[in-house]
């Protein structure tokens, strides 16, 4: 062996000592280890949120139920086939049918790249703004469970934050 593969070897067979070492000898105290922050969603199913985009115009989205998991409490949200200029009342909101056919509020179609209508909104930071303080307002009363809710698992949506969504909504309301 050469000059430097001694001393290598010496090296690595001192680096082993101390592991050993450590690993034999005694160990430190228990280090209590601090739970991750998981956000939950305070919406509840069937609630419904209107967002008013930068023309002035309402787009209203429900939460067709909680997407639970290890990482955080989402909400699954559902656009609702409505752009108007005022808010509509409860009856005329129970009876709005959800925008899931590919196609805008209003009925323009969507390119394949824009195409989705239901999202999980995800808050992955505690600094991240809510909903609320994007514009994004829950609307007094609840809507009934719909035909097909499960259906809209978290697989088939389309993950996002309060940010990015509010975002969706302007161009949604701008294909007009």
């Amino acid at each position: 062996m050469a000059g430097g593969g001694v001393k290598a070897l010496a090296g690595r067979q001192a680096a082993l000592d101390k592991v050993r070492s450590q690993l034999t000898g005694p160990q430190p105290e228990r280090k209590r280890l601090r739970r991750p922050w998981r956000h939950v969603t305070d919406l509840t199913p069937g609630a419904v949120l209107a967002y008013r985009v930068s023309s002035g115009r309402l787009v209203l989205l429900r939460v067709s139920h909680i997407d639970d998991d290890r990482v955080g409490c989402a909400p699954i949200l559902t656009l609702v086939r409505y752009l108007g200029d005022a808010l509509p009342s409860q009856q005329e909101i129970d009876r709005l049918p959800d925008a899931v056919d590919g196609s805008c509020p209003l009925g323009i179609p969507i390119d394949g790249v824009m195409n989705a209508m239901v999202f999980r909104v995800a808050v992955h930071r505690k600094k991240d703004p809510d909903y609320r303080a994007l514009g994004f307002e829950p609307l007094a009363g609840v809507l009934q469970p719909r035909p097909g809710d499960e259906r809209f698992d978290s697989l088939l949506c389309s993950y996002t934050h309060w940010e990015g969504l509010a975002s969706i909504m302007e161009w949604y309301a701008g294909c007009h």
